[in-house]
């Protein structure tokens, strides 16, 4: 099974691909695509969009974890990135991934076992279940392999 994980943002977009063989789970990508907010907002969904097409196109997906729109402080960024969500989502249904979302609560829980958790707790876990040499240092980063991780276990 072979899973990308997509913390969706327009400035900033986590994207994580992992691979599990049997029990043997991998990391194949982990990264954040940045676009520059000297672009116009369609210039980003854009960039996003290519970045994102390479990726699928590259390791192949069978599924897309996606986090939820959960919380937002300012109405225009939500609604930026409930713009990324859709292109995402149509971009799955064109390639035919199936979706699975989670908010961020259910991404806490199933990756450390505690809805309430924080980021640093999040990024040791990370680090443990990926066997990986350190954790993530963005963010994003992190919470990509968080929700690849959740569409892997939730299946």
């Amino acid at each position: 099974m072979r899973v990308l994980g997509i913390d969706p943002g327009f400035g900033r977009l986590g994207v994580a691909v992992i691979d599990d063989d049997h029990g043997h789970v991998r990391v194949l990508m982990n990264d954040c695509l940045e676009t520059s907010s000297k672009l116009s907002f369609l210039e980003r969904l854009l960039i996003l969009h290519t970045e994102v097409t390479r990726s699928i196109e590259a390791y192949k997906p069978d599924c897309m974890g996606l986090e939820k729109l959960f919380f937002f402080k300012n109405q225009k960024t939500a609604m930026d990135v409930a713009h990324v969500r859709g292109m995402l989502m149509a971009l799955a249904g064109i390639k035919k991934i199936p979706i699975k979302e989670f908010t961020p609560l259910q991404v806490k829980q199933t990756l450390v076992g505690y809805g309430r958790a924080d980021k640093k707790q999040m990024k040791k876990m990370i680090q443990m279940l990926f066997k990986l040499k350190s954790s993530p240092i963005l963010d994003d980063a992190a919470d990509a392999l968080a929700i690849a991780w959740c569409a892997l276990r939730w299946k």
